[in-house]
C-alpha cells in the first residue's frame, strides 16, 4: 500500500488490539468497573473479597505510595465519569528505566468522560424536551454543548445548520452597515425575522471584512425597527456588505430536531431530539480538562477513549518525556491534545476528532537561547475539528523551538491543516487534504511569522491536495452589481509562507489539486523551495509586501533584539545580519530549483476559468506570479526545475516589477531572465492517474539533480502505539469529489 492511499484504508480495529501489541510490564495496579476502592487494587479479577480498585484516582493514591520509581495501572474496559480532572504531577513521576504508565486494557473502550447525564427530561412544548442542569450539578454553568449518545447537538441557531454545505453549513449575510469603522454594529435583511426575548443570552459566529477575520462575540442587544445587531465586543476587522454570520444561543430560534438551548435564569435546558431518546442518553460537560500532566517527568497515559469536556481535553505542560498515547480523543470545547513547555513530550498515534478549536498543539524550547525543546506530535489522525472557532485553529499546530510535527493524517478542516511558528521546528511526512473549506489566504502548512529571526524551519516529504480556500471573490469591494459572490477553491495555497516568514527549507513535498498556487513566498527572504513535485497548480508566488506596511518597525524591533550582544541568532542564522534599515520590502535569497511542474489540460481548467488565464485562444498555464523590486529579481534563483505542460497548454509567467506595470511572458521570455538550466520534460512518474508520484529510473529531473522522495514513509504508520489501524476513512468532503462552489449573496435594496 502507497503512503497516497493510506489514508484511504478500511477497516477500525478495536482500541484494546492496537494496545495489545504493546508489551507492557504487569500492572502494580487496576481498575475495573466492577472494582471497589476498599479493596487493594493489586488484583486484576476480584476474588476472595478483593480485586481491582473502581476509580483510577484511587489508583493514583496507590501508586504515589509506592517505594519503587514509577508505577504501571491497568484500566480495564468500561465507561468511568470523572469527578474531577486526572491530574498527574511530580509526585506521579517516573524514570526513563521505569517509566510511570496509564494504560487501559482488555476488550472494547477505557472511556474517560468528562460529562455528567441530565437524567430523563421532561415534555416542554410540541417536541422539546427539558432538562434540570442540576441533576448534573451544572446548575451555575451556561454550558456550551450538549450531547445524545455522544453526538455533539447543535446550539439553536440562525440560520438553521444544513449538512450538505461543506462550507459551514448555512450563513447569514450582513445587510448593510453604517460606518465601516464601527465594528459593533451592524443591519440584516428583510427576509430574518428576530423576536428575541433574552439577545442577550446569543453569539454571533462572523467572519468580519475577510474570510481569516473570524470571531465568536457576545450580543448585547438588537432592534426590530432598524433591523440592526448590536455586538458586547468589536468584531476583528471593519466589517463589509455580505460578510457571513450565524447567530446561536436564542430560544426562539429552537426550531429543528437535533437543536437544544441553555435557560441561565431558569438553568434548564431544552432539546429538540432528532430521535428517541432514554434516560441517561442527554450529557453536559462538567470538567474543563479531562487530564492533565504538569511539571512531572516519563509519565504515559496510553490507550483510553476520551470525550466530553469544555476545555482542552489533555494538557502536558512543563514536563519532561511525558506522553500521550494510543488514544481515541473527541467532543471537547478546545483543542483536543496541547503539549507545551518542557522537552522531549510527546502525543503519538492518537486520533483526534470533533474539537471545538484545534486538533493537536505542540510547543515549548527557548527562543532566547534557541534551546529546543523536541516536544513530538506524530502518527495521529486529526479531522472534523474547530467545530466553534473556525480560523486559526488547525488540525496540528507546532510552535517554539525544535518540535516535530510528523506521520500525521489531517483532513476536513475549515482553516489550515497545519500552522508553524518559531525556530528550527520540523513539520514532516504528514498527509493534508481537504482543507480550508470555510476561509480564505491561508494554506495547507500556513506560516505568518511577522519575526524575520524566525528561521532555520524545515516543511519536507509532506503531501498536500485538496487545499481549496472559501471566500468572498473580492473582499475589498464585495458588492458587484448588486451582489456578493462567494467561492471555493479561492484565495489559498499548499504551503504558505507570509508577512515575511524567512530562513525556510521546503524540501521533498508533494502538491496536488491545490488550485489556487502551491506554494507562497509573501515578503520572506532566504527561502529555498527545493525538490518539490508540483501537480496541476500553478508552481509558485513570489512577492514582496508594501514597503510603508504598518508592521515593519515592530518587525524590525524583533529583528534587533534577536541580534542583540551574546544572542546566538546571529551565529546560528548569519543571512540575518544582511538586513538593513532600508527596504524591508526587499526580497533576496529565495531559490525554486530542482522542482518538478506537471500540468494537464482537465487538472487545470478549473484555474483558467476563475484566473481568465487564455490568451489568443490558446490555454495557458501560469507557472509563475512574482512581484519583486527590480533589482531584486536577480537576486533570487529559479533554475533546474523539470516542467511539463500537456499538449495544447502553454506556459506563462506574469512578471511584476513596481513601478512599472505587470506583464506576462512566455516561457521563451522568461528563460532569458531565468531558469536557464531548467527543462521542459515528462518527469516520467510511475501513475500519474493513480498519484503514484515516484518516478523512473529514465526521468529527466533525476539529471537535473532531483532526489527521489521517500514517498512509502508519508502518512501514519502502523505501529502498537496507533490508536487505529488500518485508519478508517471518515466521510468527509473528499466524498464530493473535485467540487466547486459559486454563491450570490443579494444585497437588499437600502
Amino acid at each position: 500500500m502507497t503512503a497516497l492511499t493510506r489514508c484511504l484504508a478500511l477497516i477500525l480495529v478495536p482500541l484494546s488490539l492496537a494496545c495489545a501489541a504493546d508489551a507492557l510490564p504487569t500492572a502494580d495496579f487496576y481498575v475495573a468497573p466492577t472494582g471497589n476502592d476498599e479493596w487493594s487494587g493489586t488484583r486484576e479479577v476480584a476474588t476472595a473479597g478483593d480485586g481491582p480498585f473502581a476509580t483510577i484516582t484511587r489508583a493514583q493514591r496507590a501508586a504515589r505510595l509506592l517505594t519503587h520509581a514509577g508505577a504501571v495501572v491497568q484500566v480495564a474496559a468500561g465507561s468511568y465519569d470523572l469527578g474531577e480532572t486526572l491530574a498527574f504531577d511530580g509526585r506521579d513521576s517516573g524514570t526513563s528505566a521505569s517509566p510511570t504508565i496509564y494504560r487501559g486494557a482488555g476488550a472494547g473502550r477505557s472511556l474517560l468522560c468528562g460529562g455528567r447525564s441530565l437524567g430523563a427530561g421532561a415534555s416542554s412544548r410540541d417536541a422539546i424536551v427539558q432538562f434540570d442542569l442540576a441533576v448534573a450539578g451544572a446548575a451555575t454553568v451556561h454550558p456550551r454543548q450538549l450531547f445524545v449518545r455522544g453526538e455533539r447537538q447543535i446550539l439553536a441557531r440562525y440560520p438553521n445548520l444544513d449538512a450538505n454545505d461543506p462550507h459551514g453549513g448555512g450563513w447569514a449575510h450582513v445587510a448593510a452597515v453604517d460606518d465601516d469603522k464601527q465594528m459593533a454594529v451592524f443591519h440584516y435583511g428583510s427576509d430574518e425575522q428576530h423576536t428575541w426575548a433574552h439577545p442577550e443570552d446569543g453569539e454571533v459566529a462572523i467572519f468580519s471584512g475577510y474570510d481569516w477575520a473570524f470571531r465568536v462575540l457576545p450580543v448585547t442587544g438588537y432592534a426590530a425597527d432598524s433591523r440592526s445587531i448590536t455586538l458586547g465586543k468589536p468584531t476583528w476587522c471593519p466589517l463589509r456588505v455580505g460578510d457571513r454570520y450565524a447567530i446561536s444561543g436564542m430560544m426562539e430560534d429552537l426550531d429543528s430536531p437535533g437543536e437544544w438551548y441553555a435557560d441561565p435564569r431558569s438553568h434548564r435546558a431544552f432539546l429538540w431530539p432528532a430521535s428517541a431518546i432514554a434516560t441517561g442518553d442527554v450529557v453536559v460537560p462538567v470538567l474543563a480538562t479531562l487530564v492533565s500532566i504538569t511539571k512531572a517527568a516519563h509519565v504515559t497515559v496510553q490507550g483510553f477513549s476520551l470525550e466530553i469536556c469544555d476545555g482542552d481535553a489533555v494538557r502536558i505542560a512543563d514536563s519532561q518525556a511525558c506522553a500521550l498515547n494510543a488514544c481515541d480523543v473527541g467532543d471537547c470545547a478546545g483543542t483536543g491534545i496541547v503539549v507545551s513547555g518542557g522537552s522531549d513530550n510527546a502525543a503519538r498515534g492518537n486520533d483526534v476528532h470533533g474539537c471545538g478549536e484545534g486538533g493537536i498543539a505542540i510547543s515549548g524550547g527557548d527562543r532566547t537561547t534557541l534551546t529546543a525543546a523536541h516536544n513530538v506530535a506524530d502518527n495521529n489522525h486529526v479531522h472534523h475539528c474547530a467545530t466553534w472557532w473556525r480560523t486559526y485553529k488547525p488540525g496540528v499546530s507546532v510552535s517554539g523551538v525544535g518540535n516535530i510535527v510528523s506521520h500525521n493524517l489531517i483532513h476536513d478542516l475549515p482553516h489550515a491543516g497545519m500552522t508553524l511558528s518559531g525556530n528550527d521546528n520540523v513539520a514532516e511526512f504528514n498527509i493534508v487534504h481537504h482543507v480550508n473549506l470555510e476561509s480564505g489566504d491561508t494554506g495547507g502548512l500556513y506560516f505568518c511569522s511577522r519575526d524575520w529571526a524566525q528561521q532555520g524551519n524545515v516543511i519536507r516529504y509532506n503531501l498536500f491536495h485538496h487545499c481549496g480556500g472559501y471566500g468572498k471573490t473580492n473582499s475589498w469591494a464585495p458588492v458587484k452589481d448588486g451582489a456578493v459572490e462567494f467561492r471555493y477553491p479561492h484565495f489559498t495555497w499548499g504551503i504558505y509562507l507570509d508577512d515575511p516568514t524567512s530562513g525556510c527549507l521546503v524540501f521533498g513535498n508533494i502538491l496536488y489539486d491545490v488550485p489556487v498556487c502551491a506554494l507562497h513566498n509573501h515578503g520572506g527572504r532566504d527561502n529555498t523551495w527545493e525538490n518539490n513535485i508540483l501537480v496541476d497548480c500553478p508552481a509558485i508566488n513570489v512577492g514582496m509586501l508594501d514597503p510603508k506596511w504598518g508592521e515593519w518597525p515592530g518587525i524590525y524591533a524583533k529583528l534587533h533584539q534577536a541580534l542583540a550582544a551574546g544572542s546566538p541568532f546571529a551565529q546560528r542564522y548569519p543571512a540575518l545580519l544582511a538586513i538593513t534599515d532600508t527596504a524591508p520590502e526587499a526580497v533576496t535569497g529565495v531559490r525554486f530549483v530542482r522542482n518538478i511542474v506537471y500540468d494537464t489540460l482537465a487538472g487545470t481548467a478549473s484555474q483558467r476559468t476563475e484566473h481568465g488565464t487564455d490568451w489568443g485562444g490558446a490555454a495557458c498555464e501560469q507557472l509563475y506570479t512574482i512581484r519583486l523590486r527590480a533589482e531584486d529579481l536577480a537576486r533570487n534563483e529559479w533554475d533546474y526545475n523539470c516542467i511539463f505542460v500537456e499538449p495544447g497548454l502553454e506556459l506563462r509567467v506574469q512578471l511584476n516589477q513596481p513601478p512599472g506595470k505587470a506583464q506576462t511572458l512566455t516561457w521563451q521570455a522568461w528563460q532569458g531572465l531565468a531558469d536557464q538550466h531548467s527543462l521542459i520534460a515528462d518527469p516520467r512518474f510511475e501513475d500519474v492517474a493513480k498519484r503514484d508520484f515516484r518516478l523512473k529510473a529514465d526521468s529527466p529531473a533525476l539529471a537535473l539533480g532531483f532526489k527521489p522522495i521517500p514517498v512509502e514513509r508519508i502518512g501514519p504508520y502502523r505501529d502498537p502505539l496507533r490508536a487505529s489501524w488500518p485508519i478508517a476513512a471518515v466521510p468527509g468532503a473528499a466524498d464530493r469529489g473535485d467540487f466547486t462552489t459559486v454563491e450570490r449573496y443579494q444585497v437588499p435594496p437600502p
